[in-house]
This record gives C-alpha cells, structure tokens and sequence, in this order.
C-alpha cells in the first residue's frame, strides 16, 4: 500500500484522508532514501498511523467534529479492546491497555477493569507479553544503532543487531497480519482473542529466547564478575548461544543455531585474518589475541631490547587472561596462537621472502573463506567448530614445516647445534691447551 500510493482506511472526513495520503507519499520517499535508518521509518509508521487511526476512533464515536457523518458505527468495547490489543503488540498505549514501567507490563484502564471478566483480562494479559518483549527487543536494537553511529559498537554487537532486525521484520509481517484481520467483516474470518492469542504462540517463544539471551549478555557485559583483572569481550556471547544449544526443545535448538550463524561471522573473519596472515583485525578488542605495545611491557628498554626475539615471540602476541574461547579447542587455540606468531616472525627475518609462505596458504585461505563465510551456501553451525579446526591443523602443519626449514637454511640452527656440542664434547687435553 505504502508503494502504491493506496490508502484503504476509512476516513471520516475529506481532510483526514488528504492527510493519509499526504503521510503515505511521505513514507514511500523514505522508504526509498538509502540513509534513511529503519528504526525512524518504525518510529514514524507507528506514531503517524495511531495518530490517524484513533482521529478515525473518536470521529467515529462522535467526538471527531467532522465535517462527514461517521460512515462506521461505533465499535464496541470487545473490538476496541481487539484494536488496544494490537497496539499493545506493538508496544503502543490504547484507549483500555497502557504499559506500566513499573511492572513492566501493559496494564488495563479503571475503565476496562469494569468491563471485561477476570478471563477475559486474563487471556489479554498474556497476549500483551509479547508486547513487552517486543519494546526490550527494540529497546536493545536502538542502543547498538546509537553507539554504532558513534563508532562504539563492536563487530559481533553489530551482527546481533542484524539478528534482531530480522527477527523484527518478521514479526511485524505477523502483527499487519493480524490488523488486516481485524478489519474483515465475514464473522468465520473475524479476528478473536483466541485466535490473536493462538497465532502469537511461536512468535512470542521467539521474542522470549531473545529477550533472554540479551538480557544475560547485558547483565554480563555490564558485571565486573570476580577478578578485577578479567576482560569481558562480546564474543561471550557465541558461548551463551551455545549453551542454549543443550535443549530439548527443537525450536530453542533452530533459534540458537540461527543466531549463532550470523553472530560468528565476525570471530571467524578475525580468525582467520590471524590465521593466514598473522594480523589482529580487532578495531574493538573482542578477540582473545592481543598485540601488546611494547613500550607498555618492556618499560625501561631501548629499541634494540624490545626487537628481541624472545619478545616478538613470547611476548608481542598473548592470550587473553579468563577468556573462554568459543569454537575451538585448547589444542586449536594453541596451534592458532603459533601459526600467527610464527607469521609475524618471518615477516621480520629480512632473507626469508614471506610471500613463499602465503602462497602455500592461498588454496586454503579460499576454501576456508568458501566454507565459512559464504553467503550462497553457508556451512551449518554443528560443522562450523569442527572444520575450523580441521583448517587450523592444516594450516599448522604448512607453517610448522615452513618453520624448520627456515631454520636450518636460514638461520643455520643445526650448525649451531652442532657448534654447541663439540664444545661440550671438547677433549680435556684441548680444553687445557
């Protein structure tokens, strides 16, 4: 309706529907402006479409002062509670439910609560639930919009956001749904209570996983935890997902492993960034490698110190402390650790040419990009873990082989192995003369 210029409403009055046609043609342009954020196109569809829809309500019941007779009769207290109900969905106040912050919940008028039986209050407190995980889910969804705007959001928050904004593009196709329902005459294809509260069942199962999940990686970003000294870094959030994995219920499974598909994308680019060429892509530090500056560890020594090699190899790159890793083993993690360190180290040996060692990688490194990051075909979850691991060892192995050699033509290491033993080996009679 929106692309079409059409409006199917009616309005009681020649102004009121000018002014939705006027609003319409307002909203394709957005609709259509690339810089135009989703969140503000929600905001403006939800306040122009209450505001017109409740001029349509009181004209109807008398009080709009049209200039048009009401062309509806008044709508009875069951449909309008029907029409709250939808607003509550959508996490917007009617003339009978208005959201409590207190109790946060969607509470009924002193009106509605001489109306409507305890049942039937009842059956709608339950449907408006999902009124209130609707608002946390947006709620949330705003604040990574904000701090992604000022530079602040890290790669896997922002990939939880595009997880959510999926979620919510399908629930809003289930509550216009419901409204164009509402509107049907037919009494066999009338919108009920029942039937609002039978078609939300999956949807709001759905929005109740999220809430969840989001509000324990708030509380956990936001807990210091014990020890002072523990960093928390967003990808704590592939392990909650996981968790959630162990179920029984096979829908909770399915939600779990689809958010898991989308928010890894950002752990496994940065793994593999590492992986094939020894590079922290980590613009947030989220990653469980950290580069240490040098200065900051080795305080008191010159250039020429800090160039060791002892330090570029045991020091420059560490793990991160109390980190839980998600994805790998400890033995993945550290075959990981090396074959990045190792990178780097050839990188600094001026005769050796590093670009010999990357190629070796580059059929890899496209299959690896193929199996993990394609958009086509994407790898299932279950098999993410274990063919990272299978890449790792590969790789490993590549680079641990490069390594050896580099050591016995480069840096003459069995030479000087073999200089080190007959000095120990000297004879008495040559170590006295």
């Amino acid at each position: 309706q929106v692309m079409s210029e059409e409006v199917s409403l009616p309005y009681p009055s020649v102004t009121d529907a000018e002014e939705a046609i006027e609003f319409v043609r307002t909203l394709k342009g957005a609709v259509l402006a690339p810089d135009t954020p989703q969140s503000v196109v929600s905001d403006a569809v939800v306040s122009l479409l209450g505001r017109l829809q409740s001029k349509v309500v009181n004209a109807s019941l008398g009080g709009g002062g049209g200039s048009t007779p009401p062309s509806h009769p008044p709508l009875s207290p069951t449909r309008r509670l029907l029409r709250d109900v939808i607003f509550a969905l959508q996490g917007v106040d009617g003339d009978y439910l208005m959201f409590d912050v207190d109790s946060e919940s969607f509470e009924f008028t002193s009106e509605a609560m001489k109306i409507f039986p305890r049942p039937t209050r009842l059956l709608v407190s339950r449907i408006c639930e999902l009124g209130f995980l609707y608002r946390t889910c947006v709620s949330f969804f705003q604040r990574i919009r904000v701090t992604e705007r000022e530079g602040h959001s890290s790669k896997t928050e922002q990939s939880l956001g595009e997880v959510i904004s999926s979620q919510l593009r399908e629930y809003h196709k289930l509550v216009a749904s419901l409204e164009a329902q509402s509107r049907m005459s037919a009494p066999e294809s009338r919108l009920t209570l029942r039937r609002v509260f039978v078609w939300t069942r999956d949807a709001q199962a759905d929005l109740l996983f999220l809430a969840e999940v989001l509000a324990e990686y708030t509380e956990y970003m936001n807990d210091g935890g014990d020890d002072a000294s523990e960093i928390r870094t967003p990808t704590a959030l592939l392990l909650m997902l996981e968790n959630r994995r162990d179920h029984g219920n096979p829908r909770h499974i399915w939600l779990a492993s689809e958010l898991l598909s989308v928010t890894s994308k950002p752990f496994i680019r940065m793994t593999l960034s590492w992986l094939f060429e020894g590079k922290l892509d980590d613009p947030f530090h989220e990653y469980f490698i950290r580069e240490v500056p040098p200065i900051s560890s080795h305080s008191g020594k010159s250039t020429a110190a800090i160039a060791d090699w002892g330090y570029m190899w045991n020091d420059q790159y560490v793990l991160l402390k109390g980190s839980d890793i998600p994805l790998l083993s400890k033995g993945a993690v550290d075959m990981l650790l090396r074959g990045g360190r190792s990178l780097n180290l050839v990188k600094k040996i001026r005769d050796i040419d590093s670009a010999e060692l990357v190629t070796k990688l580059l059929p890899l490194h496209e299959k690896a990009r193929l199996l993990f990051l394609s958009e086509k075909n994407p790898l299932p979850y279950e098999e993410v873990s274990l063919g990272l691991e299978s890449i790792i060892r590969e790789v490993a192995a590549i680079i641990d082989s490069f390594m050896l050699k580099v050591f016995k033509e480069h840096l003459s290491f069995v030479d000087h192995l073999r200089n080190i033993k007959n000095y120990v080996l000297f004879p008495p009679s040559t170590t006295t003369a």
